[in-house]
Formats: C-alpha cells, sequence, structure tokens
C-alpha cells in the first residue's frame, strides 16, 4: 500500500461509507490523515439517522447534510445541539426539517453553517405551528446567510390566524446580505402572504441575481388557492430583470416580467386579469396552467385564460386542475374547446399536458391542428379517484393514436396497481399493462 499514491488512495476513501471511512483513521497515520481529506467527503450525503456527533466532529465538508430538527424536551438532552453549533462540518446543501419547539436549535444550525461560508443551497421544511410568525428566529437566520444560490422555505402548518408582522419586517431590514440567491421558493398552506415580509424581503435584497421565484409549489398550490399575490409582492416581481421561471397565482403585473421564459399560473375565482396577458410576454416559452374547481358556478378563467394564449410562441403547455368531486362536464366542454380554438394559433407547441381530457378535445389533436405537437401527457386528478390507465382504452384514444402516428402519447399518473376498475383487471397485472402500453406507444410510432 505504501506505493499507491495519495490520489488512488483516496479514490478508494470516496467509496466507502462513514462508519467504515471513520475507521480508517486506526489503521495507520497515511490513513489517518486520507480519511479526513476533503476529497474525501465533499461529495458525501448524510442524512440524520442516529447520533452524527463523529461526523460533525471530524468530516471537514459534505456535499450535503439533512438534519431532521426535533424538540430538546423530546431527545436526550438536546443531543448533538453542541456539535452542530461547534462544528467545522461545511455543507454545501443543508436540508432542515423542523419540529415542534425546535426553531432556536434550527436558527443555530443555520447561523453555524453559514459562518462556515460553503452553503449554497438551503432548504428548509416547517411544521412548527407552535411559534409565531411575526417575531420568527428562523426566518431571521434564514435571511441573515449570506452566499446563498438556492433557497426553499415550505411551510407544512396552517397559521392559526393572522399576525402582526411588524416585528419581523423591523428585524429584516436590519440585516443586509449580498446580493446572491438566484432560485427562491416559499409556500404553504396560506400561501406566501402569510410570512408575506419575508418574501419582499428576498426579492428585493436579491433582485438582481433571482432567475427563478416559485410562490406556488406543486405540493401546496391547492391548499394556498385563496390566497392571491400581494400588492408589494407583485411590485417586487416586476422589476425582477433576469426573471426567466415564474410560478404564483395570477396578477395583472406579471405582464411587466419581459424576460419571462416558464410561467406557471394558479387561477383564481374570478380573475378577470387575462385579457391580452400573454402578448406582452414575448420571451414566453412554456406555460403550465393550474385552478381548483369546487362548483359548477365557477368563473371561466381557465378558458379565458387559454384563449388569451393565441398567438404566443409557445413550446409546451400544461392545463391541470383539481377537484373534490367529479368535474363539471360543461365546464370541461367550454375549456376544451377554447383549447381546440387555440392550438391551430399556437403553430410552435411541441408538448401538451391536460387533465380529464375530453373524447372531444382528443378526437380534435390531429397534424392539422397541432402540426408541431411530439408529446402528450394525460392525467385525471388523484383526489378523483379515476383510473388513468382507463384513458388508454377508450375509442378517443384510440382515434387520437391513429390520428397521430409521430406524437408519444403518456399517461400520468400510472395506475398503482391495487385499481380494481374494469380495464385494470381486463389487462391483468400492472407488469402486464406495461407490456401492453409499450405495444400501443410502439405500434403509434411505426
Amino acid at each position: 500500500m505504501d506505493r499507491l499514491p495519495d490520489d488512488a488512495l483516496l479514490e478508494v476513501l470516496k467509496r466507502l461509507d462513514v462508519a467504515d471511512l471513520l475507521a480508517c483513521r486506526l489503521v495507520c497515520k497515511r490513513l489517518a490523515a486520507l480519511a479526513l481529506h476533503p476529497d474525501a467527503w465533499r461529495h458525501r450525503h448524510v442524512v440524520e439517522s442516529g447520533c452524527l456527533c463523529p461526523t460533525l466532529r471530524l468530516a471537514p465538508c459534505l456535499a450535503r447534510l439533512e438534519v431532521k430538527v426535533r424538540s430538546r424536551r423530546l431527545t436526550l438532552k438536546g443531543r448533538c445541539t453542541q456539535e452542530y453549533a461547534t462544528t467545522c462540518c461545511a455543507a454545501a446543501q443543508l436540508h432542515l426539517t423542523v419540529e415542534d419547539y425546535s426553531e432556536e436549535d434550527a436558527a443555530l444550525i443555520i447561523r453555524r453553517q453559514g459562518l462556515l461560508g460553503r452553503l449554497k443551497r438551503l432548504e428548509v421544511t416547517w411544521r412548527d405551528s407552535s411559534i409565531a410568525l411575526d417575531d420568527s428566529v428562523l426566518l431571521t437566520a434564514v435571511a441573515s446567510t449570506s452566499g446563498l444560490h438556492v433557497l426553499r422555505v415550505r411551510l407544512r402548518f396552517m397559521p392559526s390566524n393572522k399576525t402582526d408582522m411588524s416585528i419581523l419586517t423591523k428585524n429584516l431590514l436590519s440585516i443586509a446580505v449580498p446580493c446572491s440567491i438566484r432560485e427562491f421558493e416559499c409556500g404553504g398552506p396560506g400561501g406566501p402572504g402569510t410570512i408575506e415580509p419575508f418574501v419582499n424581503y428576498v426579492l428585493e435584497r436579491h433582485a438582481a441575481a433571482l432567475e427563478t421565484v416559485d410562490l406556488l409549489p406543486d405540493w401546496c398550490w391547492t391548499w394556498g388557492r385563496n390566497s392571491s399575490v400581494s400588492t408589494s409582492t407583485a411590485a417586487q416581481l416586476a422589476g425582477l430583470p433576469k426573471l426567466r421561471s415564474l410560478a404564483c397565482h395570477l396578477f395583472p403585473e406579471v405582464t411587466a416580467c419581459k424576460t419571462l421564459r416558464f410561467l406557471k399560473l394558479g387561477l383564481l375565482k374570478g380573475s378577470g386579469l387575462v385579457q391580452g396577458l400573454f402578448r406582452h410576454v414575448e420571451q414566453l416559452q412554456e406555460v403550465a396552467l393550474s385552478m381548483v374547481y369546487t362548483e359548477l358556478s365557477q368563473s371561466d378563467v381557465l378558458s379565458e385564460t387559454i384563449l388569451a394564449l393565441t398567438g404566443s410562441h409557445l413550446k409546451s403547455l400544461m392545463v391541470a386542475y383539481e377537484t373534490t368531486d367529479a368535474a363539471p362536464v360543461a365546464h370541461n366542454d367550454r375549456w376544451s374547446q377554447a383549447l381546440l380554438s387555440v392550438l391551430p394559433l399556437l403553430p410552435a407547441l411541441q408538448d401538451l399536458a391536460v387533465s380529464w381530457p375530453t373524447d372531444q378535445l382528443l378526437r380534435g389533436i390531429n397534424p392539422i391542428t397541432s402540426p408541431a405537437l411530439r408529446r402528450l401527457i394525460l392525467s385525471c386528478p388523484e383526489r378523483t379517484g379515476a383510473c388513468p390507465q382507463a384513458l388508454v382504452h377508450t375509442g378517443a384514444v384510440r382515434d387520437l393514436f391513429s390520428a397521430n402516428p409521430s406524437v408519444c402519447v403518456g399517461v400520468r399518473p400510472p395506475c398503482p396497481g391495487v385499481c380494481n376498475c374494469m380495464e385494470c383487471v381486463g389487462v391483468g397485472s400492472l407488469e402486464e399493462y406495461y407490456d401492453y402500453m409499450y405495444d400501443v406507444v410502439s405500434l403509434s410510432l411505426m
């Protein structure tokens, strides 16, 4: 082994798990030094599944550190808390899940990693409903972290009532960090307005660098459907000079975002803001429209928004919605007709994804109405209990395959394999279903 160069030994050490790597320190002085070399650690993703004290005490760096921060009341005397506060192990990515009564410990971990200077990506999933959002130590610590490129804050609880945010606003005004964040995600059951001062601080402080802003994450957009973008937040979004990707509820100032290429809109009841919307965003290439239906009397804003796509240069379009019951047939027909009328006016459209596709829509898609279409994704909202696989067996889909031999058609999500609908029982096992789907798609491409 003495003849092996350090580089070769490091390649071997990189492939050991953490416990074996630390054990190599006991073999000899040379391996002890190499076992703590940054090259042996900088690629590692460490997830807390027990006591991390040895790793925090000895490792020089990590690619990603995932920690579930629990209350000291629920753990053995705040196990590892001191190590997190004094560690020299610098992580490039930090993912914290914050449980009840653990906000201060989470803030301590963030501050320490920020001081070490290697942190570029910070994700905080917040389950602590016991604290007051108006005076949050955690939000202040997140805002104070400099050098970040990606920031994601997820609230997994619904605040009990609307609180006065003046204290949080005052705390944020005293924070000055260099502009660095390029990707920002923030959401929760109450929408971004729940922590509006924090959202506005990030948008203002990092305006020159932000390229991606998501205030409507996939996991929470249905929860926050009644939370529109505030006037102050809309003004901040409209002023971002490098913004390329935006997901949020529809607001009038979105037309001022001239650099947008991807736009995901949560459509609210009675929005009425779509007239001429997409004509002003000339670089827009991808659009995703999402809406929740709860009653037949919902505003027809989805159809209006689809019609507003006329004349745009879109390459990708997704139309999706959630519903507590089966979607109203009349409403489906209206937005399907709107989409069919717009498709011939979208000559560059290559990818199309739709929920609850009607037979009229499926039979209306052909090389004349969609000459550039290459991929079509069909889906059913999961909460309805409808089987997406059943779509493949309809006559409308067979007609779709016949009319579009060059279009790849997919179904999302796939059947979980426990469905008892007629189509699933007829096909057999899930494995047989995938074999069947492969044959169907292959025939359509021949």
